[in-house]
């Protein structure tokens, strides 16, 4: 094996952080993190419980859209002497 990555994207939607779920290409599901329940509310957002807030968003909606790779297969020759 020569590369084994976990891959998270996040953006900033009203100055809050977000973690994408999923994106068709012109829309972003995502998820807000350290939820605010309140604040979700206000801006329209599903509170699903009040730790667990996503929003719908057109991409041209959010900033600072960027991916964040963790190298799994450098953690793992670490743990395992490789």
């Amino acid at each position: 094996m020569d590369a084994w990555y976990s891959v998270k994207w996040y953006c900033t939607w009203r100055g809050r952080e977000f973690v994408v779920l999923r994106s068709d290409g012109s829309k972003l599901l995502a998820e807000l993190l350290g939820a605010d329940d309140r604040w979700a509310r206000e801006n329209g957002l599903n509170v699903l419980d009040p730790a667990w807030v996503q929003g719908t968003f057109r991409v041209d909606e959010v900033e600072d859209l960027h991916e964040e790779r963790t190298d799994l297969l450098a953690q793992w020759k670490k743990r395992h002497g490789g």
